[in-house]
C-alpha cells in the first residue's frame, strides 16, 4: 500500500470519520486533490464499508474550461460506476447580485449544496495540509485571533477531510503512481487572488527555509487549538458567574488579562444580542466598561455600561419578555399555557438517521453544535433564522410575514438562542446549523404543549 494511503486510513480512524454503511458523497472538482480522494474512496469502499457517490459543481466562471472539468468528472465516474451529481451555479451572476467576491460566493454555493442535498450523507472534501497552511496565512494577514490560526478542522458536522494531513506533493505522487489523469484550474495560477499568491509565491520560499514546514505548522496549530479550547471554556465559566438579573457584573472583569477579558466580552455580547460580535465592537465595549457608555453592534443592538454592569439597552419591546436560561435541558419549562419538554439522548445516531420522522427531525438539536449560553425567549429585533431544509437565512420578521402570522401572536412564539443566534423557533423547527447528522453523539428533542388549546 502506498504510504499516503496509510496516512489517510490513520486519519479516518483517528477522527472516527466513517461508520459502517455510511453514504460518502465526495466533492469532485476534477483537480489532483479531489481525483486522488475519489479514487482512494473508490478503491477502498469495500474495506471501509461505505457507499460512495460524487458531487461536481460547475461554477460557470471559466467558460469552456469549466465545461471541460464537468466532462472529465462525468467520464471518470462513469468508468468506475460511481454515481455522480452535477450542479451548475452561475457564480459570476450570483456574486454580482450579492456584491461578493467570486471565491467566497463559489464556496458558499458549494456548501449550500452539501447542506441542502446531502444532509443524510458524509461529505468528503479534498482539503489537505497545504490548504490548511494557506488558510493559516490568509487569516494571519487578516489579523485573525487564535481560532482563525488553528487551521482547517478534519471534521465539521457532516463534512470530513480524509486528506487533511497529506501534503500536496504526496497527493501528486499518488496520482502518478496510480496513473490518474486530472484537470488543472487555470485560475489557480492567477496570483491576483490572495490564496494563489500565498500558494505560488510565499509557500515555495518558506519551504526553501524549512523543508518540513508543513509538519512544523501542524504541531503549532495543534498547540494553538488546545489553547483556544481551554481559554474558550474558561471564558464561558467566568461569564456565567458574572451574570446577575439580565446584566453582567464587570468589576472582576476589569482586572483580568486582556486575552481572557476580550473572550468574555464576546460571550457576553452574544448572550445579550444573540449575534456574533465583530472584533471592533469587542474593543469598543472594552473601552467603555469602566468609564461608561454604549456601543451599537450588529443588528442594531446597543450594549451599555454604567461602570458596574454590561447590559442591553432598549425599550421593553426590544427586550425579551420571556427569558429562561437553559442549563442542561433536564427540566421542562412552563410559560403561561405552554409547556416545553426536553428529551436528551447520549447516543450515536449513525445509521438510525433515516428512521427519524420529518417532524421529529425538525425539532431535534445536536447539542455539540451549540455555542455558549442557551436561552429560551421570545423574538428580538434583528433575529435571523436559516430554517432547516431551506436555502437562505431570513429575518424572523420576514419569515413571520410570509407565513401570515398575526403581529399579536409573534411575540408569544418561543425560540431558543445561543451565542450564535436563534437556532429553534416554535412552529418552524430548527436552524440548519444545529441539525443532527450521522456523527451526532448527543441530541435533544423538544416538544411544546399548548394547554390553552386543549
Amino acid at each position: 500500500m502506498i504510504n499516503i494511503e496509510n496516512k489517510i486510513i490513520d486519519t479516518i480512524k483517528r477522527y472516527d470519520m466513517l461508520y459502517p454503511g455510511a453514504h460518502v458523497a465526495a466533492a469532485f472538482s476534477g483537480g489532483a486533490d479531489s481525483t486522488a480522494l475519489v479514487n482512494f474512496l473508490y478503491e477502498n469502499a469495500e474495506n471501509l464499508n461505505i457507499r460512495l457517490s460524487a458531487i461536481h459543481v460547475n461554477h460557470m466562471i471559466r467558460g469552456e474550461e469549466a465545461d471541460r472539468d464537468e466532462v472529465f468528472a462525468r467520464s471518470f465516474c462513469e468508468k468506475r460506476n460511481i454515481p455522480l451529481e452535477v450542479y451548475k451555479k452561475n457564480i459570476p451572476e450570483m456574486a454580482k447580485a450579492a456584491s461578493a467576491g467570486l471565491e467566497e460566493c463559489a464556496r458558499n454555493a458549494r456548501y449550500n449544496i452539501f447542506k441542502e442535498f446531502f444532509s443524510g450523507a458524509l461529505v468528503a472534501t479534498a482539503h489537505n495540509q497545504n490548504d490548511s497552511a494557506e488558510t493559516f496565512f490568509l487569516n494571519l494577514f487578516r489579523g485573525s485571533g487564535l481560532k482563525g490560526l488553528t487551521g482547517i478542522p478534519p471534521v465539521r458536522g457532516n463534512i470530513i477531510r480524509p486528506l487533511i494531513f497529506c501534503e500536496r506533493k504526496e497527493i501528486l505522487e499518488y496520482c502518478r503512481e496510480k496513473k490518474l489523469d486530472f484537470v488543472n484550474d487555470s485560475t489557480n495560477f492567477d496570483n491576483s487572488y490572495r490564496r494563489n499568491a500565498i500558494r505560488n509565491i510565499i509557500m515555495p520560499e518558506i519551504e526553501k527555509i524549512n523543508g518540513s514546514f508543513y509538519s512544523s505548522l501542524y504541531r503549532c496549530q495543534e498547540a494553538l487549538k488546545a489553547d483556544e479550547e481551554y481559554l474558550n471554556a474558561e471564558a464561558h465559566i467566568i461569564s456565567d458567574k458574572l451574570f446577575i438579573n439580565d446584566k453582567y457584573n464587570i468589576n472582576i472583569l476589569l482586572n483580568m488579562h486582556i486575552s481572557i477579558r476580550r473572550r468574555i466580552i464576546s460571550i457576553i455580547g452574544g448572550n445579550l444580542t444573540g449575534a456574533v460580535l465583530e472584533f471592533k465592537h469587542i474593543e469598543k465595549i472594552d473601552e467603555i466598561m469602566e468609564s461608561g457608555g454604549s456601543v451599537t453592534v450588529s443588528g442594531g443592538h446597543i450594549i451599555c455600561s454604567d461602570g458596574k454592569f454590561l447590559f442591553l439597552k432598549g425599550s421593553p419591546l426590544e427586550k425579551p419578555k420571556i427569558s429562561h436560561i437553559i442549563e442542561d435541558f433536564s427540566n421542562s419549562i412552563e410559560i403561561g399555557s405552554k409547556k416545553v419538554d426536553f428529551t436528551v439522548k447520549n447516543e450515536e445516531i449513525g445509521n438510525n438517521l433515516r428512521n427519524i420522522s420529518k417532524e421529529a427531525f425538525s425539532n431535534t438539536i445536536d447539542c455539540d453544535k451549540l455555542y455558549g449560553r442557551v436561552i429560551l425567549r421570545n423574538r428580538l429585533p434583528g433575529d435571523k433564522f436559516a430554517r432547516y431544509g431551506h436555502k437562505c437565512t431570513k429575518p424572523l420578521k420576514k419569515l413571520f410575514s410570509e407565513k401570515k402570522i398575526p403581529p399579536e401572536e409573534r411575540e408569544g412564539l418561543l425560540m431558543l438562542a445561543d451565542c450564535n443566534g436563534v437556532f429553534w423557533v416554535e412552529g418552524f423547527g430548527i436552524d440548519e446549523r444545529v441539525k443532527i447528522d450521522n456523527n451526532t453523539k448527543k441530541f435533544v428533542f423538544l416538544e411544546v404543549r399548548n394547554y390553552g388549546n386543549t
